[in-house]
């Protein structure tokens, strides 16, 4: 029998990157991060969330405070919330493209004003941002571009078109360290933070061996529904402050970038097969409209199904027989229960909305082969046969 085997002896998770073990210097793994992305400074902040935090607060320190307004794509990660409203701004949510991933234009155009301070053009499961296109289209000079890379990280040198980019390495993160983020063009932060027993297992060595346990197919299906581990869940987090990187972490990037560096973690290849025949269905990848390329090792696969109801029974299918299929957020930023209802925006966003109603992703780490790939091609196609 091949690698992947039914739910009962195998799940995929849904995102997969070992958290690797060895450490160095803390010195050498801030320069390896530096090479990395072909910057001259960058910083070290406990979460992705705690980064995006920091560079809001130093876009703020440097401009007028008539300047309060962050926006932001009105579908996305609940913690782009979190970072804006820590940073004690007011987030401006923006509906997305109709027809692929970025802002609508005629509304992002419409949202700027005298009390933008940012716009955060985030790049969704590795697919790119439109960075380069925002700096062409906002012509004010006061107000600042953030790159939110927390779900892509480069393996060479890249060049960036933003004033600052940040980083996470996090659970479910391109670079898996169980915590942690990085930021350019701010300083590090030296606020101390307090870490409970907890927060200190999950951080240490046995927290890692845990996790990569956790999240190997052959007991990810028993792992998931534990209580406590949280795997998979996405959950709006009350602001903290910005306070230090666990110690760590340096430490840990020394050993992990040149690995990252070397070898591809995520891949599309066992999906190329069978995508072209499931546009049939009217399931189709979601692009970044205005990105240079199409990505090939993005964090997830990520598709659109012509109707909601199509969505739902897919990932039911494909989850029940251990596909690692994930409906992502689920929910529109302005629709999540969790977030409090004074920063849910205006609205309405009906592309926003109609994107989490019909996307899903599939996984494209290591743990997926041949066999797997194929089985889910076979549950695609016979759940979407029934609709036509």
């Amino acid at each position: 029998m091949g690698a992947f085997q039914t739910l009962t002896m195998r799940a995929l998770a849904p995102v997969r990157r070992p958290v690797p073990l060895r450490r160095g210097r803390s010195a050498e793994g801030r320069a390896q991060l530096k090479a990395l992305l072909g910057v001259g400074q960058v910083s070290l902040f406990k979460s992705g969330t705690q980064a995006l935090q920091a560079v809001l607060i130093h876009c703020a320190a440097n401009q007028s405070s008539l300047r309060n307004e962050v926006i932001l794509p009105a579908y996305g990660c609940p913690d782009l919330l979190t970072a804006c409203l820590g940073a004690g701004l007011k987030p401006r949510l923006v509906d997305i493209l109709g027809d692929g991933w970025g802002y609508c234009q005629a509304s992002l155009l419409a949202a700027l004003s005298p009390a933008t301070l940012a716009v955060v053009a985030v790049d969704l499961l590795g697919l790119g941002d439109e960075s380069l296109r925002l700096r062409g289209l906002i012509t004010d000079p006061y107000i600042a571009i953030v790159q939110d890379s927390a779900q892509h990280l480069p393996r060479y040198p890249s060049t960036w078109s933003s004033d600052y980019q940040v980083f996470s390495f996090g659970r479910g993160k391109p670079l898996n360290l169980m915590g942690g983020g990085a930021a350019t063009g701010v300083a590090q932060s030296q606020a101390v933070g307090t870490q409970g027993p907890v927060l200190r297992l999950i951080q240490s060595r046995a927290g890692a061996l845990l996790f990569n346990a956790a999240t190997h197919a052959s007991i990810y299906a028993v792992a998931s529904r534990l209580p406590g581990l949280g795997l998979g869940t996405t959950r709006y987090h009350l602001p903290e402050d910005v306070t230090a990187p666990p110690p760590r972490l340096a430490r840990q990037l020394a050993t992990a970038v040149p690995t990252w560096r070397q070898c591809a973690s995520y891949s599309i290849t066992a999906w190329l097969p069978y995508m072209a025949a499931w546009d049939e269905f009217g399931i189709r990848p979601l692009r970044a409209v205005h990105s240079v390329s199409t990505p090939t090792e993005p964090l997830r696969l990520a598709l659109t199904a012509e109707s909601p109801q199509l969505r739902d029974a897919l990932v039911d299918a494909l989850c029940n027989a251990g596909l690692g299929a994930s409906r992502l957020y689920g929910r529109s930023l302005a629709q999540i229960d969790t977030v409090p209802a004074q920063f849910r925006g205006d609205g309405p966003y009906p592309a926003a909305d109609w994107l989490a109603k019909h996307l899903f992703t599939l996984p494209t780490h290591a743990g997926l082969d041949e066999q797997a790939a194929l089985m889910a091609n076979l549950i695609i196609k016979r759940i979407a046969g029934k609709t036509r």
